[in-house]
Order: structure tokens, then C-alpha cells, then sequence
């Protein structure tokens, strides 16, 4: 199934690029995006017919009865970044079953990298990142000069602060948490450990 979902997740992810290419920016305002609703009730339709079951959606709201399935979206985690016009916001898709997750999708469909969508099935050995199959060593990794620290945009506003707090790694700010703890499961960087990091971050 992890194929169709994806398949999906591309399909909303067109949506989200095609409202940052929109003339006048994106619609919406006060942290909240008419995209991410229109790309919500696509998910949500489409992922129902792949696996029957509940839905917990960020916009549309929820429909739980207690089934072993259910269905939890994001259509657009970071809509206050991606309303600011700044790129990283993520459709998030995650499928419990008996409150176990089984897959997850996180796309980030404009970044300054371009596309990127990281994906997990349980039984898949690995990950698969924009279609290819990976198995990333995170047991190996360095924590040093080279290293980076995934935060929040609000960073941003304490940049010297943040420094001191990441160091001897670099941070990188992006508004998905979604996206950012995605890229951290492919090795690409590390999230705050620390309980009183994490809450200046």
C-alpha cells in the first residue's frame, strides 16, 4: 500500500506547489492556509478508499469509532511559514493500526533543495527516499562541527543563543516538525536532546 499512498501524498503535494507559485502568494492568513483544507478532503478521500477506517485530520477535524485502522493528516505541517512564504512546510500521513504505527509519508513538496519525500512501511527493512530504497547507518553517526541540529524557525530570532546551544553543530531551522524529524531518520541531522534545548528551539 505504501506505493498508493505515496502516490497520493504527490497528488496533494502538486496543490501546495501550485499555491507558493500562486500570483499574490499563498491564500489565507492567521496560520491558516485554504490549501491545506482542499489538500485534506483529497488526502482523506483517497486514503479511505486504500485502507478503510477512522480519519484524524488537522483541518477537517476527526472521525473516530474505534477501528483498528486510522488514517492521521497533516495536509501542511508549518502553514504560518509557508503563509510567510518560507519553503519546508510538510504533508504529513501516518496509518495506526491499533494504535501502532504501521506507515508513515512525510513530503516536503518545495524546499530550498527541491522536493523530498522520505517514506516507511513496517515491513520494509530501510526507508525509501524519493523512490529510492535506502538503509541509513544512524548508529555511526558523528556528533561534531559537521553535524546539524533540525529546529524550528523561531531559531531564527535567537540566532547567537542558538549557536551556543547546538554547538559544536550548526543548527537548521524549517518549519515542518514533521519534515524535520523525517530527515533525521535518513541521517540527514539530529534533533535537540535536551528537554530545556528543545523548548528554547
Amino acid at each position: 500500500m505504501l506505493n498508493e499512498v505515496i502516490s497520493l501524498v504527490l497528488r496533494a503535494g502538486v496543490l501546495i506547489a501550485a499555491e507558493v507559485a500562486r500570483p499574490g502568494g499563498p491564500r489565507g492568513a492567521g496560520g491558516k492556509a485554504d490549501i491545506d483544507i482542499e489538500a485534506e478532503i483529497l488526502l482523506c478521500e483517497g486514503l479511505l478508499r486504500l485502507q478503510m477506517g477512522d480519519f484524524w485530520g488537522e483541518e477537517t477535524g476527526s472521525a473516530v469509532t474505534g477501528a483498528s485502522h486510522c488514517w492521521v493528516v497533516d495536509p501542511n505541517d508549518g502553514t504560518t511559514d509557508f503563509l510567510a512564504g518560507r519553503p519546508g512546510s510538510a504533508i504529513s500521513v501516518g496509518l495506526l493500526k491499533d494504535a501502532v504505527p504501521v506507515l508513515g509519508v512525510a513530503y516536503a513538496p518545495v524546499t530550498t533543495r527541491g522536493s523530498d519525500c522520505i517514506a516507511w512501511e513496517l515491513s520494509m527493512t530501510g526507508l525509501l527516499r524519493n523512490g529510492r530504497h535506502i538503509c541509513p547507518n544512524l548508529d555511526a553517526r558523528q556528533f561534531d562541527a559537521n553535524s546539524v541540529v533540525f529546529v524550528s524557525t523561531a531559531a531564527d530570532q535567537q540566532p547567537e543563543l542558538n549557536t551556543a546551544l547546538c554547538a559544536p553543530a550548526r543548527f537548521s531551522p524549517m518549519p515542518s516538525i514533521a519534515y524535520r524529524r523525517a530527515r533525521v531518520a535518513v541521517g540527514d541531522g539530529s534533533l535537540p536532546h535536551h528537554h530545556g534545548l528543545a523548548a528554547r528551539l
